[in-house]
């Protein structure tokens, strides 16, 4: 019997019929079928502006992380083709039916691992650790340009996840304004504190480790698991154990436990479905909210094994053929192979930027 759940941090409602589902095993086929494992593919492409030595396709770098042997692990730079450009904070201008402004604001790039073929799920503890490190660093520093109303960190893995480069990379955006979604999620988390004194997502993160049916990965610092209420198959969050509104907020032994839950849950991805197409995206407060009492940052994964129709378009609910026990118990309890070390050299601690030119 379908039946509903809804989200306690969004008040969304979530179509539930698990008489429609089909089985691991099969969208794991049919994953493979689609794009095949990132593995195969070949560890440097001659044609991809992120592979080492084509660096001049890249220009302006932000950062860059260095390898025992001086060749660059991580780096960052403005993304080629980008969604803003960089100026002083725009002005509304139009009527109340043509408003417009510039489209001011700052698109980064970066590059997780000089590998091609290569993936988060895939790589070494310490070179993931550098990533999570890379993202911190980079959002903290678009966090505070004076265009910045909201920054976005995510990253597209996959065709359906809307990647157009296989090399592993993420972006990070600054926006001149918070997107509608953000404030609605900032306003149903300031509504829940006010009635109830404490932190939707505090609390749920309490819930969901007490009733454990949906826990997944489970760190000293983070939790990874399906929400209740979770949209589609497999969706997965990461919340952090202490309350923080950003991810640049991660204090050291955080970060290498985020790295490495992340890097479990990825993995679990990988293997147990067959190396999905995903979003990840950091849902963060935007900038003035940074430290208030309900704003709590987290991650979440979206595995792209559905399609939304016109259902979802025309209504904005979805219908999720999982339950979110059964996938989180699969995800779980699935035996990890014992996977051989990559090839990419490991690296030392972070360089900082690089050198301008």
């Amino acid at each position: 019997m379908p039946h509903l759940r809804q989200d306690a941090a969004t008040k969304e409602w979530v179509i539930f019929a698990p008489e429609r589902a089909r089985r691991p095993e099969d969208m794991r086929q049919e994953s493979l079928a689609r794009s095949g494992w990132t593995h195969d593919h070949p560890p440097f492409d001659e044609r991809c502006p992120f592979c080492p030595g084509h660096e001049e396709n890249t220009p302006g770098e932000t950062l860059r992380y260095l390898n025992p042997d001086g060749t660059w692990q991580v780096r960052s730079c403005p993304n080629r083709y980008p969604a803003l450009l960089p100026g002083p904070p725009p002005q509304r201008d139009g009527g109340r039916f043509e408003r417009r402004m510039q489209g001011v604001g700052r698109h980064e790039v970066i590059i997780e691992s000089p590998c091609h073929g290569t993936t988060l799920a895939l790589q070494r503890p310490e070179e993931v650790n550098l990533v999570v490190q890379a993202w911190a660093e980079r959002y903290r520093e678009l966090r505070v340009g004076p265009e910045a109303e909201h920054v976005i960190l995510f990253k597209n893995h996959g065709a359906r996840g809307g990647t157009s480069l296989a090399h592993p990379h993420s972006q990070v955006v600054s926006l001149p304004v918070t997107p509608r979604t953000v404030r609605n999620r900032m306003e149903e988390a300031m509504r829940y504190h006010n009635d109830y004194g404490e932190c939707v997502h505090c609390h749920m993160l309490w819930r969901e480790k007490l009733d454990g049916r949906r826990l997944v990965v489970e760190g000293e610092t983070c939790s990874a698991f399906v929400p209740f209420a979770a949209a589609s198959p497999y969706l997965m969050w990461i919340v952090p154990h202490r309350h923080s509104g950003c991810p640049s907020d991660l204090r050291p032994e955080e970060q290498v436990d985020f790295a490495a839950v992340l890097r479990e849950t990825l993995a679990r991805f990988y293997h147990g479905l067959g190396d999905p197409d995903y979003n990840l995206i950091f849902r963060t407060a935007s900038r003035d909210y940074g430290s208030v009492p309900f704003a709590h940052w987290y991650a979440a994964l979206i595995p792209r094994v559905t399609t939304p129709a016109g259902f979802e378009v025309g209504t904005g609910m979805y219908i999720n053929t999982h339950l979110p026990e059964d996938d989180a118990r699969y995800l779980r309890e699935f035996q990890l192979p014992d996977w051989p070390e990559p090839a990419v050299a490991a690296a030392e601690p972070a360089s900082g930027p690089a050198p301008p030119g």
